[in-house]
């Protein structure tokens, strides 16, 4: 024990610090048990990872006030923070103790900002207008927050943005994209309120769309429009009851389409079917271009109900498809009519794992791998 200790004790202090930058924060502080040298060694870490699950009320506003103890004994010694990390169950009670940690991380130049704010009673945290104008931040993930009165944003340095649960119209996007020139990420799951994502003039070459949460029923007949001539890798996963509408993609060398719609009442059936199969063609035409397809069972059983066997899919110039569906009855249809239009395919991939939107008895999850 005692080698073990002083192997330990002898390591560089920049050694240690990454080993903390793993940890969350209440287990960093418990560190200064273990010897003499590690007793300080918390309250100079540039990462900070503070992590809370229960939801118990008095629970959580003791990590709320163990989160406000720490960062008043780390002002001191802490000059720049690499990563601010919040995770914890929000209460619309606790919003001013969470603008004096952002204020915190801001105060001394965060390079990485993630404040993912779970909650069941709808409470959003409004982020504070001084993090909209940011020239250090490089890295962001905020969940159930808000943009509230947003006149512009200046993230000079900012190269991946996460948005989770939250709402917002097509400006925030073009604010976004206009004040974020680094900006190479873009990833949005489950929000809702935007009809257009806009990123003309940017250079995000990443763009994911996690599943549209909308609010009210009357969402499911309108058009989602991605205008993105800078993206590179499109991925829609995820519930997305609008129509899609690609405008723009020229650049685009790989897309992923794991996404799903609604299912159809019986008496709607063949109707759903051939519009969505419309949907999904001038998708594909959009990319016709594109070497690198994935696709998802709910696209493949769209493909399997078009009515015309003589339907081509337009996608000419995919060399590499990888499909995620059961090899089932329903779904042969629509592989077959893929197989017979990729002319220039060379390599196939088939996981055949069951979709997590259905609940039905299927193959075991496997992977098969065919190169021509």
């Amino acid at each position: 024990m005692g080698v073990a200790s002083d192997r330990l004790s002898s390591l560089p202090d920049s050694i240690l610090f990454h080993i903390l930058s793993f940890l969350p924060f209440d287990d960093v502080v418990r560190t200064s048990r273990l010897c003499r040298q590690w007793r300080t060694l918390w309250s100079f870490s540039s990462t900070l990872n503070f992590i809370h699950r229960s939801k118990d009320f008095f629970s959580v506003r003791k990590f709320v006030s163990f989160v406000d103890k720490s960062l008043i004994n780390l002002h001191r010694n802490c000059n720049t923070l690499l990563k601010f990390h919040v995770d914890f169950p929000f209460k619309r009670c606790f919003t001013s103790d969470v603008t004096v940690w952002v204020l915190f991380a801001i105060t001394h130049q965060v390079k990485e900002l993630n404040l993912v704010l779970s909650n069941d009673d709808g409470d959003c945290y409004n982020l504070p207008k001084r993090l909209l104008f940011n020239p250090f931040l490089r890295k962001a993930n905020w969940v159930s927050c808000r943009f509230y009165r947003v006149p512009a944003v200046r993230w000079d340095s900012l190269r991946e943005l996460r948005i989770g649960s939250m709402g917002f119209g097509d400006d925030i996007v073009r604010k976004i994209v206009a004040g974020s020139p680094c900006l190479d990420l873009l990833e949005l799951d489950n929000c809702w309120g935007f009809r257009c994502l806009d990123l003309f003039g940017g250079k995000v070459s990443k763009l994911v769309v996690n599943g549209y949460k909308e609010e009210v029923n009357k969402f499911l007949d309108l058009e989602l429009e991605i205008k993105a001539p800078c993206v590179k890798v499109l991925e829609l996963k995820g519930c997305i009851r609008m129509n899609i509408k690609l405008n723009n993609v020229r650049n685009c060398v790989s897309v992923k389409f794991d996404f799903h719609s609604k299912n159809p009442k019986d008496e709607e059936c063949d109707y759903f079917y051939e519009q969505r199969g419309v949907m999904l063609m001038a998708m594909f035409e959009s990319l016709i271009h594109v070497k690198d397809v994935m696709l998802g069972t709910w696209c493949i059983e769209v493909m399997a109900f078009l009515n015309s066997p003589w339907v081509l899919f337009p996608m000419i110039g995919c060399e590499c498809l990888t499909v995620h569906t059961p090899i089932q009855k329903r779904y042969l249809p629509g592989i077959i009519r893929l197989l017979q239009n990729l002319l220039k395919l060379q390599t196939l991939i088939i996981h055949m794992a069951l979709p997590y939107f259905e609940f039905e008895g299927c193959f075991l999850s496997e992977t098969l791998l065919f190169t021509c």
